[in-house]
């Protein structure tokens, strides 16, 4: 660098080796360092840029930051190439008059610093969307955030608001008691550990969802997805099931420890307890094939049909006996006549011996399209609650107390947008849907 450039306030600098400048960069942790013109873009990386990139004769290193363009921090390095062509750190200030928060010396922001500097943002707006936070971030602490570090800080925050988990988990039981306050007619039981006070499992069954179910169609959707809190893993059990205009509704949810025979047996019972007409023989119920599914319901539910998802068994069919059989398995599903299935079966027991047994042990009354005893309003799979799942997808990484929460009022926001668009109804016995199916087969126009 020019001599000119090198004039430095000896007040503030002084000329120091590198192993001094690292001591002192260990003991200080400062940096907030930024690449300014000339410097390369490895000078500003996480560590002490001893060997930056030849080509110019000295390097610069300032503070950054909003506060350090009105008012100049005093920190800054300076090295220089000698004679030998090695770079030897000539200055270091280690003074910062720039804010605490920007002396860091990450290469990017991670998450839980964020979540420290987001924190106020997110707990008095918790739905603040992606984009806003990291306008805000770049707006007032000068730095850019990758839309993965922001979200995972957010949902840091999130995960805490209440308590953090263990206080959350012991929140529980008073909010059963609020919701039974609420909502006397609904249904919302809690169980604890039986050595213990620690949470177990949790149903929750808002009234308005236990009756307006006679009004459903009766094909009911069972599923159990994974909750994301890694401190305290849970499952959440969801009904769901469609109204006239193929609107998905979740009939009821638990939240359980585990997912097993015990704890879908316990949520049958409590869900025949809680709605009417659940347990009557003209329900469907659609599933993967968990033992625990499909043991309790034959054991709550008495007569009831449960058939299978055919994506499930597509796949099993897929990993076990590969590609070509999966494609003979599309066609055999599918089979109208009794006589189709047995010549799709023989084919596919030619292919694959394996494949063939495989298939003939299971039911084709619990996924053949002519062994089905009721219509599937032409849902094969178990969509109608994998929807769901992923509806409730941004409640699962919270804590346990919140989950519950969220899940509730989502239930109930779906019950009152139904509720809405039953009011503008001029029509007493068709749906909508069925109104524009049957004004488009009729060729009548609308309105």
């Amino acid at each position: 660098m020019d001599d000119q450039n090198n004039s430095m306030d000896d007040s503030q600098e002084e000329e120091i080796g590198a192993e001094e400048l690292w001591r002192r960069h260990v003991q200080s942790n400062s940096g907030a360092l930024h690449n300014l013109a000339g410097v390369s873009p490895k000078a500003g990386s996480r560590h002490v840029p001893l060997n930056g990139v030849c080509g110019e004769n000295g390097r610069r290193l300032e503070c950054a930051g909003e506060e350090a363009l009105q008012n100049p921090c005093p920190f800054r390095i300076r090295w220089k190439l000698d004679k030998e062509k090695t770079w030897t750190i000539t200055i270091f200030a280690s003074k910062h008059v720039c804010p605490s928060h920007l002396h860091t010396w990450r290469s990017a922001a991670d998450a839980k610093w964020l979540a420290e500097v987001l924190a106020n943002k997110v707990t008095s707006n918790p739905k603040i969307d992606m984009g806003q936070l990291r306008d805000t971030f770049r707006t007032e602490y000068g730095r850019q955030t990758s839309y993965k570090s922001t979200w995972h800080g957010r949902e840091i925050v999130l995960s805490h608001m209440g308590g953090g988990d263990a206080k959350s988990f012991q929140s529980i039981l008073a909010l059963c008691a609020r919701l039974k306050t609420v909502d006397p007619s609904g249904h919302v039981e809690w169980e604890p550990q039986l050595d213990s006070r620690a949470f177990k499992r949790m149903f929750v069954c808002p009234s308005a969802s236990g009756r307006s179910f006679p009004y459903m169609r009766p094909h009911v959707g069972l599923d159990a997805c994974h909750s994301k809190n890694q401190r305290y893993p849970s499952f959440i059990m969801l009904t769901t099931c469609m109204d006239g205009n193929n609107n998905i509704s979740i009939i009821a949810y638990a939240i359980v420890d585990k997912e097993n025979e015990e704890n879908w047996v316990w949520f049958f019972i409590h869900l025949r307890g809680a709605v009417t007409w659940i347990d009557s023989q003209e329900i469907q119920y659609v599933s993967d094939r968990c033992k625990g599914i499909i043991n309790a319901v034959r054991n709550i539910f008495l007569g009831a049909i449960h058939v299978h998802c055919t994506i499930h068994l597509q796949c099993n069919v897929k990993q076990r006996f590969g590609t070509e059989m999966e494609k003979f398995f599309k066609v055999l599903h599918q089979c109208k006549t009794k006589e189709r299935y047995k010549q799709v079966l023989e084919v596919i027991t030619e292919k694959n011996l394996e494949c063939g047994q495989y298939l003939s042990n299971i039911p084709p009354a619990l996924y053949v399209m002519y062994a089905v005893r009721r219509s599937r309003f032409g849902h094969t799979t178990s969509n109608i609650v994998e929807i769901a799942n992923s509806a409730i997808l941004p409640f699962k990484s919270y804590g346990p107390l919140r989950m519950c929460i969220e899940l509730y009022l989502y239930m109930m926001e779906q019950k009152a947008k139904q509720h809405r668009l039953s009011l503008t109804l001029n029509e007493e016995r068709l749906t909508l849907m069925l109104q524009s199916t049957w004004r488009r087969k009729r060729k009548m126009p609308e309105g």
